[in-house]
């Protein structure tokens, strides 16, 4: 009788130790539970920040192709300009040049007829 009852208490003690280690365990799984839960959350908000990233990014890039594409033609209507600046300096230049030849010739033939009436 009494090793049924050493027995029994030995059996009651290993009870509580397994009951102990359960009561142990499901406290760890309801904490590991809880940092699952909140790396979860974690997780999603750094998934709703990288996707506003990602559209600022998309908006930025649309911006800066509208830019460029606006730069550009603002160069290549400079540049037009440039052109039509240079062919416009170059026609001047040469009536200027015509001009002060025309200018000399008559200038020229003043002073003959001067002379002419001198003589």
């Amino acid at each position: 009788l009494q090793q049924e009852q050493s027995r029994i208490a030995d059996l009651e003690m290993s009870e509580r130790t397994l009951t102990g280690n359960l009561d142990e365990m499901t406290s760890m799984n309801q904490k590991l539970q809880v940092d699952v839960d909140t790396a979860s959350a974690r997780i999603k908000e750094s998934d709703s920040q990288l996707q506003g990233l990602k559209d600022q990014l998309s908006a930025l890039t649309l911006q800066s192709q509208k830019t460029e594409r606006e730069l550009t033609s603002k160069v290549e209507f400079l540049q037009q300009q440039l052109v039509d600046t240079n062919e416009m300096h170059d026609l001047l230049s040469k009536e200027r040049s015509n001009a002060e030849s025309e200018f000399q010739d008559k200038v020229e033939e003043v002073k003959r007829l001067q002379l002419d009436k001198q003589a």
